[in-house]
């Protein structure tokens, strides 16, 4: 069963098994219904937000949860500007080790 015809990743099932969320290659965070009864049946894709994961966060697995009944997710995201890398130069340090 086709689920996405622009792709996606990170799929993840809601805890009762009738609803899918997957990230979207927009950065999408989407939704799909299925239901079951004699045949399988899938909802067209739903966009519930968009996320941006942080670059340095990217690993194998998902990097959102969601809870049980899928209404609330926890997704990592980057606030502020990043933290400025301190550079210290100090001169005459072969000075200093000799006292």
């Amino acid at each position: 069963m086709l689920i996405s015809v622009g792709g996606g990743s990170e799929a993840s099932w809601r805890k009762d098994g009738h609803e899918l969320f997957y990230l979207a290659p927009n950065g999408g965070l989407m939704s799909v219904t299925l239901t079951a009864s004699d045949v399988v049946r899938a909802s067209r894709p739903t966009e519930l937000f968009r996320i941006q994961i942080p670059g340095d966060r990217r690993s194998p697995g998902t990097a959102y949860a969601a809870t049980a009944d899928g209404e609330r997710f926890l997704v990592p995201t980057a606030v502020g500007d990043p933290p400025q890398t301190a550079v210290t130069v100090i001169l005459n340090w072969a000075k200093t080790l000799q006292r």
